[in-house]
């Protein structure tokens, strides 16, 4: 931004940076501070030059307006006051093109406007704006460095030295002493005494990594170019000296030769430091003039503050990884953090595929009055436990525990192909495991831990189920409602699996499955059909299923005395099977009654 200096009374210099295209000169205005102060405008800036009470000059006396790279049109914008430049007079309402500096007198005020980059020292600049190591170094022979490699025309030295800059900007990915390495490369490969990582801190240049490649015989302390890297920060370019030009006057710059300044820059664009070097004269081991900075000298330096650039965003993104996993590893399962990290506007909600699971501990009202709190929260620990190594073994992501319930998913947050399928051998393994359980509880519960899982696909949205108060990732829709439904279903056909039709579709002949009836569940009309799936299928599986099936068919045709007859047959032929006895039941309670019509689907009491 434009910089307003007084140099003393009436006399103000004024620092035109590249970035600056409008800028309107006047005296102070009643709702300004007073002079000098700089105002932001419509497309630029107003500088305020003189106070209210001084009329040798109006509040809208001049304009300065950027017409090419270094070219400005200066206009009086006054209707009376005359404007003298450069020993010019410039009218009211006339303009002209000037090139800076330009000295402006106005009434009482003399102005001295320039461009902030020639402000200590003509320097150089690359015209382009600049993108968004190994074992110990050994000082370089000046012969060695790139450019004089590329005078000499030494390919295979120059083929060396290419590999040594592709290695340093390759370290930026990955060591974490990578602002030290580049700083000895940038000696290695540029011939610079002096070479250093300086970064933007707190508004002040702050020192981060040095390297020297000759001892200098002075005991005068280093230091860098404050000026040099003020311009550059304020032009983003990278920028270089040569010998003749001012280096600020300080003690320990009198032996300065020359220098460079390239910006590091953030992904926004913004510098926030510098890859520095400079040559000296009278260091040690070499005699006469260092030579100057160069053009390609520049370039080099300037990628490897790209290489800077890329380690520093590295670093940054991977403390914010970290941050982001130490903070969601406490609310999300590492899955959805992962997914989170890749995709953030995941969590605004997609529609997918999944299949869901809900296991539910059966009794445990019941069991845990008889216990004390102490072992109830242990016990149900334990059993939590238990059934979500279950859900990880197999690819699940677990959505919520809801007091002594589980919910789980498959197809979320990633794609899965086979989601049913790994959804009801997660199934089988929970009921697998319950004997692992009880020879540790049994003794304390004094009953057998005996669960309902209920496990239904279809589509659902996933997302942010929560809100900006409280983050929860997890699936909705009646894909869900389903799930729950049939794992409390469980309660009634007395078996510890069902699955929906929707589910059994997906499976293969590996599940052993059959169909038990048709439901209606609690606040969803369209009945649902359910299906056994047989943790340990008996060898008499097969009979089991054929003459069940007859029995069904029976019933849903209205056939209440056959299905009567042949679900009887079932409870005689097979040991325990507990589903045929429960639709026996409901057979026997319609079929007494008289009725002739009846609903074949069981709509069932509650959730």
């Amino acid at each position: 931004m434009v910089e307003l200096r007084p140099l003393r009374d009436k006399y103000v210099q004024v620092m035109v940076t590249a970035h600056d295209h409008l800028l309107e000169f006047g005296r102070q205005r009643v709702d300004e501070p007073p002079p000098p102060a700089v105002r932001p405008c419509q497309g630029g800036h107003r500088l305020v030059i003189a106070e209210l009470t001084d009329v040798s000059l109006g509040r809208d006396q001049l304009r300065l307006e950027r017409i090419s790279p270094d070219g400005f049109r200066l206009t009086n914008t006054h209707t009376q006051i005359t404007v003298n430049f450069e020993g010019q007079e410039l009218a009211p309402g006339a303009n002209t093109q000037v090139r800076l500096p330009v000295d402006v007198r106005i009434g009482n005020v003399q102005i001295r406007i320039e461009a902030a980059e020639a402000a200590g020292g003509q320097y150089q600049t690359l015209s382009e704006r600049p993108s968004s190591i190994r074992g110990p170094r050994t000082p370089a022979n000046p012969m060695t460095s790139l450019r004089a490699t590329i005078a000499r025309g030494d390919h295979q030295t120059l083929l060396e030295r290419m590999e040594q800059l592709v290695e340093v900007l390759q370290f930026s990915a990955s060591s974490p002493d990578f602002m030290k390495r580049v700083a000895d490369a940038s000696i290695d490969l540029i011939d610079l005494d002096h070479a250093a990582i300086i970064l933007w801190k707190d508004n002040h240049w702050a020192l981060e990594a040095i390297a020297v490649a000759r001892p200098s015989p002075q005991s005068v302390e280093w230091s860098f170019s404050r000026n040099l890297l003020n311009q550059m920060r304020e032009l983003q370019r990278t920028m270089f000296s040569s010998p003749q030009q001012t280096m600020g006057g300080q003690a320990s710059m009198v032996d300065v030769t020359a220098f460079v300044a390239a910006p590091i820059l953030n992904p926004a664009g913004e510098v926030i430091g510098a890859v520095y070097g400079d040559r000296r004269a009278g260091v040690s081991g070499l005699s006469g003039m260092r030579p100057p900075i160069e053009q390609m000298d520049a370039q080099l330096v300037e990628v490897l503050a790209c290489g800077i650039a890329g380690g520093l965003q590295r670093i940054s993104q991977e403390r914010e990884m970290l941050e982001f996993r130490l903070q969601f590893v406490n609310f999300v399962t590492q899955e959805v953090a992962i997914m989170i990290e890749k995709d953030p506007d995941s969590l605004n909600g997609r529609d997918a595929d999944v299949t869901m699971l809900f296991c539910d501990i059966a009794g445990f009202s019941r069991i845990s009055e008889k216990l004390s709190p102490q072992q109830t929260f242990e016990w149900i620990n334990d059993v939590m436990a238990c059934l979500s190594k279950c859900i990880k073994d197999h690819g699940g992501t677990i959505v919520d525990y809801v007091g002594d319930e589980v919910i789980a998913m498959w197809g979320a947050p990633f794609p899965l192909e086979d989601h049913a399928a790994a959804a009801c051998r997660t199934a089988i393994a929970i009921i697998q495991s319950l004997p692992d359980i009880d020879s540790k509880w049994q003794h304390i519960v004094q009953v057998p831990t005996r669960v309902g899982v209920g496990v239904n696909s279809g589509k659902v949205r996933v997302g942010n189920t929560g809100c900006h108060l409280k983050f929860k990732y997890g699936p909705l829709g009646s894909t869900v409602n389903i799930a729950s439904r049939i794992q409390g279903a469980t309660r009634y056909l007395r078996t510890p699996i069902l699955v929906t039709g929707a589910t059994a579709n997906l499976l293969s002949d590996e599940f052993p499955t059959r169909r038990l009836c048709q439901v209606r569940v609690k606040n969803i009309d369209t009945p649902i059909d359910i299906f056994e799936l047989a943790s340990a299928p008996t060898i008499d599986w097969q009979g089991r299923c054929r003459d069940y099936a007859t029995a069904l068919s029976e019933w849903e045709q209205g056939k209440v005395q056959d299905a009567v007859n042949s679900l009887s047959q079932i409870v005689a032929t097979y040991k325990n099977d507990v589903p045929a006895l429960v639709m026996l039941a409901r057979a026997i309670e319609v079929w007494s009654t008289g009725h002739t019509e009846h609903d074949p689907v069981w709509t069932l009491p509650s959730k």
